[in-house]
């Protein structure tokens, strides 16, 4: 049931991108074909709502759980942690964005951390719509729906890149023992990914990338305040050929 949201949904996530090859690009066939395991996944860890109640849902409902308790808190514990995180608004009690973090120094606490930091100065869409408390002129003329105060930040999907077993499951082609698809054209992906030392690396950012991808699709799409259309490292700038 999930798979067939996560169908419907992607292309307007995909739509995100303003040129056609951007839209077209290899990184969208990789993220489809992975997407009964990314579904999988999900339901497993139970971030996703219960059956009886995904079938209730229209194509503008979120399909997270909505048990919170479900999820586990950005915490000093965890901050080293990379893949995927989420931003729950626990006023208006949803989730209003995910985001990738992966890279040679990059994990989840980092990220959070420069959210923080990007909530004073505004800009994106997300820092205008939940600017920092303290520093938001509130006679502005800018609607918010929160303050940057009111978002706990959670785990998405994610991992622990030390943890070799973790890598391996990730990086393996499902035939092989693994829980994510990697094709021959997946392959070729990775191997084009321009950050990265070695394959496995490289293979990182697309599967933190497509965890993104998963979460976003999971947001109610009217709620969503990302402005990302994922898969940047590939698709900003020109074409690449």
């Amino acid at each position: 049931m999930l798979h067939v949201y996560f169908k419907s949904r992607l292309p307007k996530l995909i739509d995100r991108w303003p040129d056609k090859w951007q839209r077209e690009h290899p990184c969208w066939d990789t993220t489809r074909e992975n997407g009964p395991h990314l579904c999988a996944i999900t339901t497993a860890i139970g971030h996703c709502k219960s059956l009886i109640n995904l079938r209730s849902c229209t194509s503008d409902d979120a399909l997270f759980n909505n048990d919170t308790t479900r999820f586990r808190i950005v915490s000093q514990q965890n901050r080293a942690l990379v893949g995927c995180y989420l931003y729950f608004d626990h006023n208006l009690h949803r989730f209003v964005r995910s985001g990738k973090a992966y890279g040679r120094d990059a994990n989840i606490g980092k990220r959070i951390d420069a959210h923080a930091a990007g909530s004073l100065k505004g800009g994106s869409r997300f820092y205008r719509m939940y600017p920092d408390r303290d520093t938001h002129n509130s006679t502005g003329a800018a609607q918010v729906c929160g303050f940057h105060q009111d978002l706990k930040p959670y785990l998405g999907c994610c991992f622990d890149k030390a943890d070799k077993q973790a890598v391996k499951l990730l990086t393996t082609d499902i035939s092989d023992g693994g829980i994510l698809r990697w094709s021959q054209q997946g392959m070729e992906l990775a191997r084009k990914c321009p950050h990265g030392d070695t394959l496995v690396e490289k293979q990182l950012h697309i599967v933190s990338y497509m965890f993104e991808v998963m979460a976003d699709i999971m947001i109610e799409p009217k709620h969503n305040m990302s402005d990302s259309g994922s898969f940047e490292m590939f698709l900003m700038g020109k074409n690449q050929t």
